[in-house]
This record gives structure tokens, C-alpha cells and sequence, in this order.
């Protein structure tokens, strides 16, 4: 996908099933010193450096409260839908596993199950304590359910490429996952951050706490978890793929990041 590429062409290539395949992005295959996520960091650098430096965060976190909460209020509601449709991709995600070995079906399984329940537990929180209690919205606005369409895009894309299998469909997630944490050290570290807002308390310090929220989503889990399996599922077409759907996860979080620009409360009614 483009560096230019608009929402609503974004909405469109996922109804129409695109699949983002950029030549001469494919990585290299892996060595020994290099973790699956650190090579798609290295490699990708062009739409790292925009998911680091989007303009929405970038806002966020150089502005006042008083001058960002309305589009952080927005954001965050959209945020709790996108962690909603989170948990219904890795309840069909688990579809996906190999019916081959049924005892490690079965441990896989009880596993995701557990990571699962944690997802909505802290969804509750999430609505109940940050939404309602911290940023004072609504009930009623945040479970109307007005979805923007990059929202829906990102989740729509998640939900329906099954297709891409078990290990793939983990690779999608790297962006939401370790790309936060990353996204939360380079905002702190920025000299140009303010440090007394309701963002930075509620959005940056959680994100550089490794053991916020559920411990199963982290990004030392996950990528434990890929360097633990990447051998077996690794082929030239699978790495292709790999840093096609890094990408396009990329574009889907700064699509959804810079949506809330310039929005409010009101967009939701």
C-alpha cells in the first residue's frame, strides 16, 4: 500500500480481498542474529517511520490536554472497538491451528482461551475506567457502536483473512503489539512531549509498562512466540507474505491513528 493510500482506498482493498504483496520489500531470509520482528523493523523502514511519527500522536502528545481531548476521546472509543474486534479475531484464529496433533490442539487451545479471557477482561476496564471514569465519555455514546470507516477497515482485515493461517495471522498483530511499545519509547523519549497530559498518563506511560494489561499480549510473548515456530512455517512465499502483512497491519494502524484528527464527541452521535 502507498505511502499516499486514503482511507477509504484502504476500506476498499480489504472488501476486495487485497492482499498487499510490495516488490522488492520481501526480507531476506532470517539468520540466527535476527529475530522475525526485528528484521520486518529493519526492512520496512519507510512505514515505520510514519507509524512512529503519525501526525495524530504526534498532536497528542505535543499538545495541551485542553486542546487534544476531544480527538483522544474519539480515538480511544474507536481504540475500544478496534480491542472488541480483537478478541473475536483470535477466537477465529483459532480455527486456523493444525487439527494434525489434537493434544497440542488442546494446549493451544487452553492457552488462547486464557489470553482471550484476559483481552476481555481489560476491554471491560477499558470502557468502565479509561472511557467513562478518566476521559469522561459517555456510556451510551461508547456502546452505540458508530465505527469510522478505518476502524472497520482494520478490523474487517484482521477478521476475514483466515486464509493466511495460523502463523501469519500472529504476524498481523506485530504492529498493535511490539509497534506500540515502540511507539510509547519514542513519544517518551521525545524532548518535545509533554508529560503532564491525560494522554501521556493514559496512552504513553501503560505502553511502556511491559506487564500492562494482559501479560499473553506482550510484546516479549509474542515474540517468543515467533521465534519459537518461525523455522516451521518459514518458506520464500511465507516470508513474502510476512512482510506484506507487516505492512499493511503498518497502514492500518496510521490510518486509524490520523482518523481521529480534527474529530470530537460529536462525530460519534
Amino acid at each position: 500500500m502507498g505511502r499516499g493510500t486514503t482511507v477509504l482506498e484502504v476500506l476498499l482493498y480489504t472488501i476486495q480481498g487485497w492482499k498487499l504483496r510490495p516488490p522488492g520489500h520481501a526480507m531476506e531470509k532470517l539468520t540466527l542474529n535476527s529475530t522475525l520482528i526485528d528484521t520486518l523493523w529493519r526492512d520496512n523502514q519507510d512505514l515505520v517511520d510514519q507509524f512512529l511519527n503519525n501526525d495524530f500522536l504526534k498532536l497528542q502528545a505535543e499538545g495541551t490536554t485542553e486542546n487534544t481531548i476531544s480527538s483522544y476521546q474519539y480515538y480511544t472509543v474507536q481504540d475500544y472497538y478496534y480491542l472488541v474486534d480483537y478478541v473475536q479475531y483470535k477466537a477465529l484464529r483459532m480455527t486456523t491451528f493444525s487439527e494434525s496433533f489434537p493434544t497440542e490442539l488442546l494446549s493451544v487451545l487452553a492457552e488462547e482461551t486464557a489470553s482471550m479471557q484476559g483481552d476481555v477482561d481489560y476491554a471491560w476496564s477499558f470502557r468502565n475506567d479509561t472511557l467513562a471514569t478518566t476521559l469522561s465519555v459517555p456510556l451510551d455514546v461508547v456502546d452505540a457502536g458508530r465505527r469510522g470507516v478505518a476502524q472497520l477497515a482494520y478490523s474487517d482485515w484482521l477478521q476475514k483473512n483466515l486464509d493466511l493461517g495460523w502463523f501469519t495471522l500472529h504476524v498481523m498483530a506485530i504492529p498493535c503489539i511490539y509497534g506500540w511499545a515502540k511507539l510509547a519509547e519514542h513519544l517518551d523519549s521525545s524532548n518535545t512531549t509533554r508529560k503532564d497530559t491525560v494522554f501521556y498518563k493514559t496512552w504513553i506511560e501503560p505502553n511502556l509498562d511491559p506487564s500492562y494489561g494482559n501479560a499473553l499480549m506482550g510484546a516479549d510473548k509474542a515474540g517468543d512466540f515467533l521465534e519459537a515456530n518461525r523455522d516451521v512455517y518459514y518458506s520464500a512465499d511465507a516470508n513474502q507474505t510476512w512482510t506484506s502483512v507487516f505492512r499493511q497491519a503498518l497502514q492500518f494502524e496510521i490510518s486509524l491513528f490520523n482518523s481521529a484528527i480534527g474529530t470530537s464527541l460529536e462525530d460519534l452521535a
